[in-house]
């Protein structure tokens, strides 16, 4: 028996591990955009996306909506705006907006 439960407690340890392993993309770097800039996020939780003037931070959601998007919260010292990001693979996103419209694509330098 308790051969049994050891066997279930490792199995029930390596699915938590990882579920752990799993979750929103890495975006620290710096991305070539299909629009031509160069967008940067920093470890900090600094960004900058070219979307106005000004200092910039971000987060990042956990988790994935429906369409695996992650909802990226950008804030400046005026205003905030929200963007989602899809993991494309291969070391590329897509951005859109609220509205679901692609607004870029972007490519890790």
């Amino acid at each position: 028996m308790k051969k049994v439960t050891a066997i279930i407690s490792v199995f029930i340890g390596a699915i938590f591990l990882a579920g752990c392993s799993i979750g929103a993309p890495d975006l620290e770097g710096m991305w070539s955009a299909s629009d031509g800039s160069i967008k940067t996020f920093s470890s900090n939780g600094t960004c900058a996306v070219g979307m106005g003037d000004g200092p910039q931070s971000y987060s990042l959601s956990d988790t994935a909506d429906s369409n695996g998007r992650y909802t990226l919260q950008v804030t400046r010292p005026f205003d905030a705006f929200t963007l989602f990001v899809k993991d494309t693979g291969g070391g590329q996103m897509s951005v859109y907006d609220e509205n679901a419209k692609l607004l870029w694509t972007m490519t890790k330098k």
